[in-house]
């Protein structure tokens, strides 16, 4: 199907809008053509759909529907396009009941499974829960008041006892629901699947994957995970439906938009030949994934974001965390009051400098609560709305340094156009266009970050830099201990750095007072060189500290 791939429409249905973006093949690459947004309906994804793809023809001046369907493939007038790909997050979380050996001290990789999908615990069935319950009976009652979509089964390594599972099995197979059976997902002892398949087969839909943790502390979770996307998008039948009637199902890939991203993620990792790490804070999803010394990982939080969750957000973070990071003239109603006006109109903007700085406040709290240390990480993505939205790059910049904290050199970028779930979809079905565009379009570079860690005399000299321009020319500078400076340095730019750092200082892994040198890339805000010391610390003076995150607001903000 790929030799027969010029052009593309990637679409992406999303709890706020819906996007569409034109790929095609410009000059034997692939390349972005055009993006266009409309609300999402949620109760109307049809409608949403046709307006996008409606004013993406006015706007490509390229003719893509006929009688309300795609026009597939792409025609000798150049109408139409050759495939589409679809991403969803609009959908609500999936429901998920965790049986087997459920409790997380001893089976935390089922928690993880979930952890790595759009997906939220309903409840657990494990032994002590049939305790709980009385017995069978009682499970049975509790279980069949449960909103569950799917079940995730799973516990004990391969080749151990089967006898507890045998025992949830039964609890299992004893509900009797007046609705739809939910699917079962089994994942568990692969020697216990004959005694589960033969108590289950009967009264549910049975999908089996290797266990998850085939031996004690080695997992496997990515087959699981496949099959609780799938749950995900299966369940979500009136986009299913809409996309059958707009479009030729072979020729359509249809993902959940974070499994799409995921995707993206590992691609990133392999190009850039560093630890990687993508975080998407949405309006109601917020997402970090990565890639460490090879092994993919990945965390959904739903209902965590700057729209729709920004209200759960803000309860789940406390109010104080936000604050810290806004002037002392910034009240709490302020900030609760642009929180709950999120919430409820999530497609608003900022409209003031406080709202834009209070967004910025929340995101970076979003981002430290969900993200895994960053210290290693040599490449760090921002997806989602902040990155979308924001015109000032540098705010994205200091968000991101902020609430990761990176000790080692970082190359920065932001997914501007909201296209990393998309290229992960079209990945599936055509990894070359998938690339080229991820690589040309999509990552918009925003330099190279450097920090320094440890404690200094605050305003004393922490690092000289030395700046060696590959096109000609070099400066120096100075920056001192609790400050940030920003050396330009253009997008295709490069340079070399020596850096001396302090004698108490370090940077990255080298012992403190070494000097480093380094090449390093450019990108829409520069060379960041923060000095500001690990781990970071904010003044505890409300009036100091708003004077210091004033300077560094000034410091990546351009002039």
């Amino acid at each position: 199907m790929t030799d027969a791939i010029d052009s593309i429409l990637a679409i992406d249905h999303g709890s706020v809008s819906t996007k569409v973006a034109l790929l095609d093949l410009v000059e034997g690459r692939y390349r972005f053509v055009t993006q266009v947004e409309a609300l999402t309906q949620a109760d109307d994804p049809r409608t949403s759909l046709l307006a996008a793809v409606e004013a993406t023809q006015r706007k490509a001046g390229r003719r893509l529907l006929e009688n309300d369907r795609l026009l597939t493939p792409e025609c000798t007038n150049g109408s139409g396009v050759d495939a589409v790909v679809v991403t969803t997050s609009a959908g609500s979380p999936l429901r998920v009941l965790l049986a087997g050996i459920v409790p997380e001290a001893s089976n935390a990789a089922i928690h993880r499974v979930v952890a790595r999908v759009p997906a939220q615990v309903a409840g657990t069935l494990g032994i002590d829960d049939l305790r709980r319950h009385g017995g069978l009976k009682g499970a049975s009652e509790f279980l069949n008041q449960l909103p569950i979509d799917v079940i995730l089964f799973a516990g004990g390594s391969d080749g151990t006892s089967a006898d507890s599972l045998v025992q949830v099995a039964r609890a299992i197979a004893a509900v009797k629901t007046d609705g739809e059976e939910p699917a079962l997902v089994y994942a568990g002892n692969k020697d216990a699947l004959p005694d589960i398949a033969d108590i289950l087969s009967s009264r549910v839909t049975m999908h089996t994957v290797p266990n998850i943790e085939p031996g004690r502390g080695r997992y496997n979770l990515q087959p699981a995970c496949e099959e609780l996307y799938q749950a995900y998008i299966q369940r979500d039948g009136a986009l299913g439906a809409v996309c059958r009637s707009m479009m030729p199902l072979e020729r359509t890939t249809l993902l959940a938009e974070a499994k799409g991203t995921g995707i993206s993620t590992r691609f990133i990792a392999l190009w850039s030949q560093v630890d990687t790490l993508v975080a998407d804070v949405g309006s109601h999803t917020s997402s970090v994934f990565s890639v460490i010394s090879g092994e993919y990982s990945a965390t959904v939080k739903p209902g965590i974001g700057i729209g729709v969750g920004a209200h759960a957000a803000l309860q789940s973070i406390g109010i104080a965390k936000v604050l810290s990071w806004l002037s002392p003239a910034v009240s709490e109603d302020l900030v609760l009051d642009l929180v709950m006006n999120k919430s409820l109109r999530p497609n608003t903007v900022p409209s003031t400098a406080d709202d834009v700085l209070i967004e910025m406040a929340l995101t970076r709290e979003i981002l430290a609560m969900i993200s895994p240390p960053a210290r290693t990480f040599g490449m760090i993505v921002i997806s989602g709305g902040v990155a979308a939205r924001l015109q000032n790059q540098g705010l994205v910049a200091l968000a991101v340094l902020d609430a990761l904290q990176p000790r080692a050199p970082v190359r920065l970028a932001i997914d501007d156009l909201s296209l990393l779930g998309r290229l992960g979809a079209l990945a599936t079905i055509h990894p070359e266009a998938a690339g080229q565009v991820l690589v040309e379009d999509a990552l918009c570079p925003l330099g190279t970050a450097i920090s320094v860690a440890g404690r200094a005399k605050e305003g004393e000299v922490a690092v000289i830099a030395k700046v060696q321009y590959a096109s000609g020319g070099h400066i120096e500078v100075h920056v001192p201990f609790g400050g940030i400076e920003v050396v330009p340095l253009a997008r295709a730019g490069n340079a070399r750095l020596v850096l001396q750092p302090a004698r108490t200082l370090q940077i990255g892994n080298a012992p403190p007072g070494k000097s480093q040198t380094m090449e390093v890339t450019g990108g829409s805000v520069g060379v960041i060189i923060d000095a500001r010391g690990r781990p970071l610390e904010l003044p505890l003076s409300p009036d100091k500290r708003g004077e210091k995150l004033e300077e560094w607001l000034r410091a990546l903000s351009p002039v």
